[in-house]
């Protein structure tokens, strides 16, 4: 491992370690449940369609559903990447303590517990519409090839947006019976948005990924960080401009900003805060449709 200061996204002593049962602490941590800004960052996408699809009252049993099937597709996703990665996690500084990496956890076990992660998101998929369904359900393959993309390509997290923004055509289609231009503009510009803060997320890596040979927008985009990750956001905004309308987007855009503003590439944690921010960008838009309807 590389780097000469100690620094990894997964919580030490955290809620898991100090409340739940020892046994079970391994398959939370493979799970990503101590760190669910990965869940909101998907989820928030659909609200924001299930929202712009409703013309009355906000569909609270879609966003329930939609609650309980992040948590479990995103958990999935997280243990079938940490499959596929397992040896190379081990180099890299961040990642050697995942439960698979680590050894704290075996195959048998992890593949076991994605079953059980796949279970409970299909239950809560056969409770939307039929559209969504097989929305949902062609999902899975894209989920399940998305780790060797790091492998072949440099822009992973373009394939990473792709994957993780289909809860928009997903909500949309549990209210409405097709898709329109609408949720096509916003599915656009939340896959720039995933482009633009998953390369600061990269950038963490960056060292190790160079040394084990992990692509990413971050190598790709190195020399230029700042001004990529800007085109990403402005070129996502325009397309979120033409998709819905409320005037919260000026404070979701000064976030933006803010963001780019304070983002340092070569300090880790830094990136894994910026990161972390767009969460309140994502929840400020969602805010700004509901108010759109009041």
């Amino acid at each position: 491992m590389t780097g000469s200061t100690y620094h990894t996204d997964i919580k030490q002593n955290g809620f898991f370690d100090r409340f739940c049962p020892p046994a079970l602490i391994p398959y939370m941590k493979l799970a990503r449940f101590d760190r669910p800004v990965g869940v909101w960052l998907t989820v928030l996408p659909g609200f924001w369609a299930l929202t712009a699809a409703s013309d009355a009252d906000l569909p609270f049993f879609y966003f329930m559903l939609f609650i309980i099937g992040g948590f479990s597709a995103r958990a999935a996703g997280c243990i079938i990447n940490d499959i596929w990665d397992r040896r190379l996690d081990r180099k890299v500084e961040r990642t050697a303590i995942r439960p698979l990496a680590s050894g704290a956890l075996s195959l048998s076990q992890a593949a076991a517990f994605l079953f059980l992660m796949l279970a409970i998101s299909f239950a809560v998929l056969l409770q939307l519409p039929p559209a969504a369904i097989w929305v949902g359900a062609c999902a899975l393959i894209p989920i399940s090839v998305y780790p060797l993309m790091k492998r072949i390509t440099f822009w992973p997290q373009l394939f990473l947006g792709l994957v993780f923004n289909l809860s928009i055509p997903i909500g949309w289609l549990c209210i409405q019976p097709e898709i329109s231009a609408a949720p096509l503009l916003m599915y656009g510009a939340a896959v720039l948005f995933t482009l633009g803060y998953d390369t600061i997320y990269a950038f963490q890596d960056i060292d190790d990924d160079l040394q084990v040979g992990i692509k990413s927008t971050a190598i790709r985009f190195q020399n230029h960080p700042k001004l990529f990750v800007s085109i990403s956001y402005i070129l996502g905004f325009l397309l979120l401009l033409l998709s819905i309308q409320t005037w919260l987007v000026i404070f979701g855009a000064a976030h933006l900003a803010m963001q780019i503003y304070i983002w340092q590439p070569k300090d880790r944690a830094n990136s894994l805060a910026v990161f972390k921010s767009h969460v309140f960008f994502q929840a400020v838009i969602f805010l700004g449709l509901i108010l759109q309807g009041i």
